[in-house]
Formats: structure tokens, C-alpha cells, sequence
């Protein structure tokens, strides 16, 4: 399993959580445990499209490489392999379940 870094920042209520490097990425939650599991599902959502636009996704960053801005927190968002699809179960990632 894959862990990326991110910031999280907000107060109670608002959470966001966003992905350096990765424009585009953000994930938002009333409560944090909310938030982060938005990024961990908007991550996986980012890579299984930028995979299948054949386009490979970058190596994640240390998180101790990375400096939040002021007012965020890093935090490592695990990155889910998706299952094999039963029709294509030797497939790559980028294109599991292409066929459903």
C-alpha cells in the first residue's frame, strides 16, 4: 500500500485536505476522520483516472521531505489498490474493470 503526504488544515466543521504536487486534489469533511477519509477516496479516485489516461501517477514523497504551510498538518493518505475485476483478474490497475 501506497502513502502519499498531504496537508490537512480548517477548524471544527470545515476540514479540507489537499495533496502537494498533485493540483486539483482536495478533499473536504466536517470533521477531520471525515476529511480524511474523503482525500484517501478522492486519491484513489486521482490515480485510477490518471492511470487510464496512461499516465503514470508519481512516486509519493517522503513525508518527512514535505513542510506544510503554516496553519496545516502532514499527514500520509493511504492509497488503496483497487481489487482485481473476476473478468480481468491479470490485468493492470489502469484498466481493471474497463470491461464491465
Amino acid at each position: 500500500m501506497r502513502r502519499y503526504p498531504a496537508f490537512l488544515d480548517g477548524e471544527a466543521g470545515a476540514y479540507g485536505v489537499t495533496f502537494p504536487g498533485m493540483p486539483g486534489i482536495v478533499a473536504m469533511g466536517e470533521t477531520m476522520d471525515d476529511a480524511l477519509l474523503n482525500a484517501e477516496e478522492a486519491l484513489g479516485d486521482y490515480v485510477t483516472e490518471t492511470e487510464r489516461d496512461g499516465v503514470r501517477v508519481a512516486k509519493a514523497s517522503p513525508i518527512e521531505h514535505v513542510s506544510p504551510p503554516e496553519g496545516s498538518t502532514v499527514v500520509a493518505i493511504s492509497l488503496k489498490e483497487p481489487p482485481p475485476c473476476r473478468r480481468c483478474p491479470t490485468s493492470p490497475a489502469a484498466v481493471r474493470c474497463a470491461t464491465l
